[in-house]
């Protein structure tokens, strides 16, 4: 994109050199209408805050082992529980979870480079100054990083290798265990309205050099991306109970939907005659660089009938367990913890700067 915008810029200096025409008249029109188009640079800071949940409630298993409520396997305190769970099982050497911890205490996504045009709206004041109002669109949209995408493919394969470990040396059968994973790159691009004031460097000529400053709003529009993780085991409990637990997670970015922006910039135009012009223009746009990592989790633990009255639980200390009763009064899984809705793992932080270089044509009314 940036080979194809600095050729853009290239050819439009050729054409203001190769046109030929007489510098405006002293009595110059005082509106401009102007279509403009180009392209769109953004910086990603990645300073911010970050947080998990907090741990489950304790409980303890039919055998009187210590163990705790989780809302996901995934991340955070479940995934450090059946990590520790696993070092109880000597022939299991390398069958770990990989927490996404890492992902989700980071943003999920980064603004890409891209195309932008629009239209501005001016007035002169006098020779000097110039009132201008400006539209443009963007639809440069938030893409999930390679570091996201690898991270949550690790965490997926994971939970199924895991669990197929700690499940083969149970006493049972009809075993599955599945783990999926799905990326959406959502939709979203950026509208920019802001309002600026032009300084001209010079009153007079047809090459008008000037300086802006101003301020304005960037509205993020359409779907953030995000990605979701579901992992299912279930199997018979001697035979006869069946046992069948799901673990859903969701993960998306979450941005405001109107970030304030102050404008400062620089160009040049080129006056062709006095009804119309060219010119190129740079713009930076300052503002907040909050972007947020979300989370939810719905831990969901299947009640099919035959209800057991006994659960399969581990001898290890912190203990894990598996029953089909999870709103009775006898044994009770560890996937029982309180859902996770809303809950924001990387909270953002610094200044976003995003930059645009365009070339349009102006009218003279």
């Amino acid at each position: 994109m940036n080979a194809r915008l600095a050729g853009f810029v290239c050819a439009f200096g050729a054409l203001l050199v190769a046109v030929a025409a007489p510098a405006a008249a002293q009595n110059t029109p005082k509106w401009e209408i102007e279509f403009h188009a180009g392209g769109l640079l953004s910086n990603n800071p990645g300073d911010g805050t970050s947080s998990l949940p907090p741990a489950g409630a304790p409980f303890s298993t039919q055998g009187g082992r210590a163990s705790r409520r989780v809302s996901t396997w995934y991340f955070g305190d479940g995934a450090s529980l059946l990590n520790q769970i696993m070092t109880a099982f000597p022939s299991l050497p390398s069958q770990r979870i990989t927490p996404l911890d890492a992902v989700i205490n980071a943003p999920l996504a980064t603004r890409e480079d891209g195309f932008a045009f629009g239209f501005r709206v001016s007035r002169s004041i006098n020779s000097r100054f110039t009132a201008e109002a400006t539209v443009d669109y963007s639809p440069a949209r938030f893409e999930l990083t390679r570091e996201t995408e690898r991270g949550v493919e690790a965490t997926r394969g994971t939970f199924e290798s895991t669990f197929n470990g700690v499940l083969a040396t149970a006493p049972i059968s009809d075993r599955t265990v599945t783990s999926t994973s799905t990326f959406d790159n959502g939709s979203g691009g950026q509208l920019f309205t802001t309002g600026t004031l032009n300084v001209a460097l010079k009153t007079s000529g047809s090459v008008i050099p000037y300086v802006t400053g101003g301020a304005g709003v960037i509205s993020n529009l359409g779907d953030q991306p995000g990605a979701t993780l579901e992992g299912h085991y279930r199997f018979q409990l001697v035979g006869t109970f069946p046992m069948s637990e799901t673990d859903l997670v969701r993960l998306h970015v979450s941005v405001p939907d109107n970030v304030f922006v102050g404008v400062v910039g620089a160009g040049a135009k080129y006056v062709a005659s006095p009804r119309w012009g060219m010119r190129v223009d740079g713009r930076v746009y300052l503002g907040s660089g909050k972007v947020e990592t979300v989370v939810d989790a719905t831990p969901s633990v299947s009640s099919t009938p035959p209800i057991a009255t006994l659960a399969l639980s581990s001898a290890s200390t912190p203990a894990i367990q598996f029953s089909n009763n999870p709103r009775g009064t006898g044994p009770q899984s560890n996937l029982t913890g309180e859902p996770v809705a809303g809950f924001t793992t990387f909270e953002g932080s610094g200044l976003r700067s995003q930059f645009t270089l365009t070339a349009g044509l102006f009218l003279r009314f």
